[in-house]
């Protein structure tokens, strides 16, 4: 009968691995049978077993040390993190659930010649996009080995500054050649129309279950069923509501006839409002340009947005704005102060500029929002033309 022995710890790298490589080797040479053994292994590095599949450097390690082959058996289930929260799981019984094929990718340059060290992705579609399943390397041969199941995938190779990508079916095909490209030229070929196949229907695969096994995978395959209806009818009810919403805006959303910010009738709330500043205005280039100033609640006048800014690379001049509204508002309203706030780029300060220009004759004061420092800013890291507009537009305490 077998004996098992476990060896825990409290932390990573606190030398788990080695003590078990360790018993492997002791044990192996007092004439014992002995085998490594862990379900679940997280690493980044990991070893590709004779039938191509992943387990943990450390059960290779352990393997070796008992005088044995390493076997996917020694590690089903290997979690390799993709970032702090992610992890690419890669399980190991694949053939358990159906048909499985040996692929081999062989990577090449464009001369035909095999490229080792070539970095190997294999995706497949899934909820609408690709997603990864499995990170090879290729060897000294440029092949590049896994056990994976039938149906269709997309292969990709990648070096420094080529790559190649395939689209291949693992029910017709159990080998695929990639010879690389520069980068730039593998990418334009890339918008392409694809086909993908499911993997067809087969019979169970041979290994009997126990009826508690039986019972409780129709359990959970009625659980993935109910899952997947669920989900494609939120779809279908979130399409429906951002179609709904889209329309409604259609609809119930316009230009304020006055200022021309967004209004669901013939004027926006702020021109309704009774409590603005009426001898203020303040000229902007887009509608999200006053809600941006309206959540500082440091004005109170109204505004005038002009639809853009002047742009000659655009061909975009006073023409195309709403250039002609604001002067008229200007000749009708009791306005004594336009305030210019378009974006301190070239557009906006060629706008702000033109404006002053036009405006100043009316006698109607005009004044630019101040640039400078932010707040709790570093004057060591500011460039020339911030700081030096900061200190033109200095106050006095």
């Amino acid at each position: 009968m077998a004996k098992k022995i476990m060896i825990q710890g409290t932390m990573s790298n606190s030398g788990k691995s080695f003590v078990a490589a360790a018993l492997c080797r002791i044990l192996r040479q007092d004439g014992y049978s002995v085998a490594p053994f862990k379900s679940q292994n997280m690493a980044l590095n990991s070893y590709i077993t004779k039938d191509g599949l992943e387990i943990g450097r450390a059960q290779a390690m352990q393997a070796e040390a008992a005088d044995i082959e390493p076997t996917v058996e020694m590690n089903p289930i290997l979690l390799k993190p993709t970032s702090n929260v992610g992890s690419q799981v890669i399980v190991n019984q694949t053939a358990a659930y159906g048909p499985t094929v040996k692929l081999t990718v062989t990577v090449t340059d464009e001369a035909g010649r095999p490229v080792p060290c070539a970095y190997v992705r294999l995706t497949l579609v899934n909820s609408a996009e690709w997603g990864d399943i499995a990170h090879l390397i290729t060897d000294e041969c440029g092949h590049a080995q896994i056990v994976i199941g039938e149906g269709a995938l997309r292969v990709i190779a990648a070096t420094e500054h080529q790559m190649a990508d395939a689209l291949v079916d693992t029910n017709e095909c159990d080998h695929v050649e990639l010879p690389l490209h520069d980068v730039d030229t593998a990418a334009a070929a890339a918008w392409r129309d694809i086909d993908v196949h499911a993997p067809a229907d087969h019979p169970a695969p041979s290994c009997p279950l126990t009826p508690e096994q039986a019972v409780s995978g129709r359990a959970r395959k009625h659980e993935a069923d109910q899952m997947r209806t669920e989900r494609v009818a939120g779809f279908v009810e979130e399409a429906r509501r951002l179609a709904d919403a889209i329309l409604s805006v259609k609809e119930q959303v316009h230009f304020c006839s006055r200022c021309f910010n967004y209004a669901t009738g013939d004027e926006c709330a702020i021109c309704e409002d009774s409590t603005r500043d009426t001898t203020r205005i303040c000229v902007v280039g887009e509608p999200r340009d006053v809600t941006a100033i309206e959540r500082t609640g440091s004005y109170h006048g109204l505004y005038h947005v002009l639809g853009g800014v002047i742009s000659p690379m655009d061909k975009i001049g006073p023409e195309q704005l709403h250039v002609r509204e604001l002067l008229a508002r200007l000749g009708t309203e009791d306005i004594h102060e336009v305030i210019i706030a378009t974006n301190p780029n070239i557009e906006g300060e060629t706008t702000a500029s033109y404006l002053a220009r036009t405006i100043k004759p009316l006698g109607i004061e005009v004044s630019r929002l101040a640039s400078g420092l932010p707040v709790g800013g570093d004057l060591e890291y500011a460039d020339e033309l911030t700081l030096g507009r900061a200190i033109e537009a200095r106050r006095t305490l």
